[in-house]
């Protein structure tokens, strides 16, 4: 609220408690804050600006702003570094312009005024509220390193945050699982449930697996990618799978029947070191080794008892002639 009592000697402006006016002067801009009259020449650029009202969710970006030879500033308002919701606030330089910045988060709930007339104030901005289950992955614009905030807590950035969208923890039941790969290190692990689980910063997570379940007449074979090693998992058994684990596929089968050798069946199979192939019959709940290839199962062949005489004199005559 104000009126310009005089366009040639000079102009008055009333600003309550809560206002303060910026005067741009020939030698500088300089803030006042209200309650009360404040007259200034015609040739001044004047403002009236508000107080922020910050409520305990709420916050501003307030940007410090001197160039570098210090001209564009009252000289009686020190900017140095202030200790807010950031303690490592340093001057960082504008891609845009020559000025120096120093960026601070001003949090409510507290009324805000503004000190420096050369300050830059955002729009009032809301924290963000995080559940129980939900996490940010947060990276420092200035130094690149990257940090996880997870809830429940009402979150407010520091200065030179760059924060993600909110993301859901994963809910491992106790049946899943998942892979997680440390991308700062190329490291892998199998993360299984019932968990809750939060990634760190650069941990990259596969989709959510089910448990390999095998029942008392299958069997895998896996292999492990980074040793070589292959094992068998025979049934009943529930399991997850190493990070570096996967199946062993035949025919793009990745479980398989236990074969049952009896008195009846037997198994042909070919033996990879010698090339020959094999007969197995002895009766037993068979599972190839790695060195055996299964070919067919096979059923045996029953020959009755053979039944015959003789005489034993005819034997002996034709013996002795």
């Amino acid at each position: 609220m104000g009126a310009c009592k005089s366009t040639q000697v000079g102009c008055c402006i009333a600003i309550d408690h809560d206002e303060s006016i910026i005067l741009d002067k020939p030698t500088g801009k300089e803030i006042r804050y209200g309650p009360g009259w404040f007259c200034f020449p015609v040739w001044w650029d004047a403002s009236v600006i508000k107080s922020v009202v910050l409520q305990n969710n709420q916050y501003i970006i307030v940007k410090h702003i001197v160039d570098s030879d210090g001209k564009n500033r009252s000289n009686d308002i020190e900017l140095k570094q202030r200790i807010t919701t950031n303690e490592k606030d340093v001057f960082l330089n504008d891609s845009n312009n020559d000025d120096m910045q120093l960026i601070e988060i001003i949090r409510g709930p507290q009324i805000f005024r503004l000190q420096n007339p050369y300050d830059q104030v955002s729009d009032i901005k809301l924290m963000l509220n995080l559940t129980s289950t939900q996490y940010l992955v947060i990276t420092d614009k200035l130094t690149g390193v990257k940090r996880v905030e997870n809830g429940p807590q009402l979150f407010c950035p520091r200065p030179y945050d760059e924060v993600s969208e909110v993301k859901n923890m994963y809910n491992l039941s106790s049946t899943e699982y998942i892979i997680v790969t440390d991308e700062s290190t190329g490291e892998k692990s199998t993360v299984t449930g019932p968990l809750l689980f939060v990634p760190k910063a650069y941990d990259k997570i596969s989709t959510v697996y089910n448990y390999v379940v095998l029942n008392h007449t299958q069997y895998c074979r896996i292999i492990d990618s980074r040793t070589g090693v292959m094992r068998i998992e025979k049934g009943p058994k529930t399991f997850a799978l190493g990070p570096y684990e996967s199946f062993l596929q035949s025919s793009g089968q990745n479980i398989f029947d236990i074969i049952n050798i009896d008195t009846e069946n037997a198994v042909l199979v070919k033996n990879l070191d010698t090339g020959l192939d094999e007969l197995i019959t002895v009766p037993q709940k068979f599972i190839p080794s790695f060195t055996q290839k299964f070919i067919e199962i096979r059923q045996l062949v029953k020959l009755a008892p053979c039944k015959f005489s003789f005489d034993l004199r005819i034997i002996e005559s034709d013996f002795y002639t």
